[in-house]
């Protein structure tokens, strides 16, 4: 019995799709919720410059008529190799790889990379992507440290090697890596994960550390029933080592997936100039824009919502922000496919409030108060965000006048869910609340919600903390506290880590060891730097004799 497992998935210009690229649209659409069934046919070492011996497994499966492959490195052992197959004997055994006496295979979560075919980067050395250099880092990586590359024939994210080429042409026509697959007629990535996670269970892996830049690897991976406990960032060269060989087709490529396509890298910083300004003031002061085109576009030095601006995809398309592109190519609502019920109904000047991407990123996770867990003086102790912002803050928001305001005799509230969207991680973040649209009754009060003016302050570094809630009233007990938070901030994208700090402040605030550590390295370094200059440049010894006093006249 084989191992398998269940599957829980702008127009630019017209063009007419090769019967390869809708085959394989047609194809992707059907496999994405198929059953996988796979099984190694055979397995044998391959002695590698890499370092060491790596095992190359080839599969088969129910699903397309491709051999896709495992590259293992380490004690990982195929289930279906080493079955007993009908007709087997011990030469037919030994020929395919398996193996007797199964030895036990290595329990921690292996490094995993689920990696696409790439002939035109990996054979051909083209400089479009970073196939070949992630396939060949992930082979160093895994060559000290083990793991397994899942190697897939999906070919150009899953469109095939034919309407790749047809996607190149179109991005030399001045199309990027996305909207050429869009203008093709297919998903920005049409590849499928139930093969490669079959082949994972194949060798008996729950639990992974995935090598990859993508975070809908993982999310398929979990739907899958593999669980991700570390991903780690495969972070371009040309990025890391400012001397490392560069190219513009390349660059250009990686710019795409991280802008467009929600890969990550890390060091991504949130005091970026165009996240700082991207936000208007007078909105979040309560002020009525009748019409998205109404509120202020950036000069240098200027505020600017920039693509969370138009909210309707067909007027984004008519403005460009700073990339080059236009705002609808930008803006996450106007890449599904298709767009949300809530965009494609709202009116041609319809925008987002509160528009630009820094309250669009604000932080959606929700945080249960605290439960005693055994015996405490109090069984639950609550914060309030009431007092968490600074007293300044308070002055620049209102409520939007949309919620009281007329225009030609008609309440603004009555229109609301046309003219105001909430931003698309708000609708993610909330759905309870906002995942409809605005109504009268939903309006946000900028001026009382004080935890998104906490957001709103931006962070000069890229660890930082934003205060989330008080209890000025009560004393915590010391014991054991239970909370519960529902995940939905994503910060994978960008990889990094949300925790929850719980501090007591003093006189001068919470506890903060930088500080005090920052203070002892400067006094010690001005004292080794005074006792250097007294060693460099002691001074001279006074004669006593000379002194006025001493002097003869």
């Amino acid at each position: 019995m084989s191992p398998t497992v269940n599957k829980k998935g702008m127009d630019l210009v017209e063009i007419e799709s090769s019967d390869s690229g809708i085959d394989s649209v047609d194809s992707t659409l059907q496999h994405a919720d198929e059953e996988a069934i796979v099984k190694c046919l055979a397995q044998c070492r391959i002695p590698s410059t890499y370092g060491g011996t790596h095992r190359l497994h080839i599969y088969k499966n129910n699903i397309d008529q491709e051999e896709h492959m495992a590259i293992v490195f380490g004690d990982y052992y195929s289930t279906s190799l080493n079955l007993q197959w009908e007709g087997d004997d011990e030469i037919k055994r030994r020929m395919r790889g398996a193996m007797e006496d199964l030895p036990e295979s290595d329990p921690t979560p292996p490094l995993v990379r689920i990696h696409s075919c790439c002939f035109t980067g990996e054979t051909l050395g083209s400089t479009r992507c970073d196939c070949a250099e992630q396939l060949q880092e992930a082979m160093k990586i895994m060559s000290v440290q083990g793991g397994i590359i899942i190697y897939m024939k999906q070919e150009g994210r899953g469109i095939g090697l034919a309407d790749k080429l047809l996607a190149y042409n179109l991005i030399d026509m001045g199309h990027d890596t996305l909207s050429a697959n869009l203008a093709l007629g297919h998903p920005a990535d049409a590849r499928t994960y139930n093969i490669a996670t079959a082949i994972l269970k194949d060798f008996n892996i729950q639990k992974v550390r995935l090598l990859t830049n993508n975070p809908h690897k993982i999310k398929s991976l979990k739907e899958e029933g593999i669980i991700v406990v570390e991903r780690l960032a495969m972070i371009p060269s040309s990025w890391k080592e400012p001397s490392s060989w560069k190219a513009q087709d390349r660059d250009g490529y990686l710019m795409t997936k991280v802008q467009r396509m929600g890969h990550e890298t890390s060091n991504m910083y949130t005091n970026h100039r165009l996240f700082v300004k991207s936000l208007d003031p007078d909105q979040l002061l309560g002020k009525v824009y009748l019409q998205a085109s109404d509120i202020p576009m950036a000069g240098v030095g200027t505020t600017d919502c920039g693509f969370l601006q138009y909210a309707n995809c067909n007027t984004a398309k008519g403005y460009t922000w700073l990339n080059g592109r236009s705002h609808a190519e930008n803006n996450p609502d106007c890449e599904k496919n298709p767009i949300p019920t809530l965009i494609a109904n709202a009116d041609s000047q319809a925008q987002y409030y509160p528009c630009g991407l820094i309250a669009n990123a604000m932080f959606s996770d929700t945080i249960s108060d605290l439960t005693c867990i055994g015996n405490c003086r109090i069984s639950s102790y609550q914060f309030t965000q009431t007092g968490i912002a600074w007293p300044e803050d308070n002055g620049l928001y209102a409520k939007t006048q949309w919620a009281t305001a007329v225009s030609n005799g008609q309440p603004l509230n009555q229109t609301v869910n046309k003219f105001l969207i909430p931003p698309p991680q708000w609708r993610t973040g909330w759905p309870d609340i906002y995942g409809n649209g605005y109504t009268a009754d939903n309006l946000p009060d900028l001026a009382k919600w004080e935890r998104f003016q906490v957001w709103m302050r931006k962070a000069g570094l890229p660890t930082a903390r934003k205060l989330w809630g008080r209890n000025t009233t009560e004393i915590m007990d010391a014991g054991t506290w239970q909370v519960s938070v529902t995940d939905v901030w994503d910060c994978v994208r960008f990889s990094g880590r949300k925790a929850l700090v719980f501090a007591e402040t003093g006189v001068l605030g919470p506890r903060n060891d930088f500080m005090s550590h920052l203070f002892f390295a400067v006094g010690a370094g001005s004292l080794l730097a005074g006792i250097f200059l007294v060693l460099l440049k002691p001074r001279t010894t006074g004669d006593l004799s000379m002194l006025s006093w001493n002097r003869n006249e």
